[in-house]
């Protein structure tokens, strides 16, 4: 399983920008916030 955290990214939607985190996971947006954080396992 590929998991990934972009943080601090500049997001583009419908004319606005923001900035947040994203958390992508199989390739495919997860979740968008202000701030995420993840646990990660070995």
């Amino acid at each position: 399983m590929t998991l990934r955290l972009i943080k601090n990214a500049t997001i583009a939607n419908d004319g606005q920008v923001s900035e947040g985190d994203l958390l992508i996971r199989e390739g495919r947006i997860e979740k968008i916030a202000s701030s995420i954080s993840v646990m990660m396992r070995n």
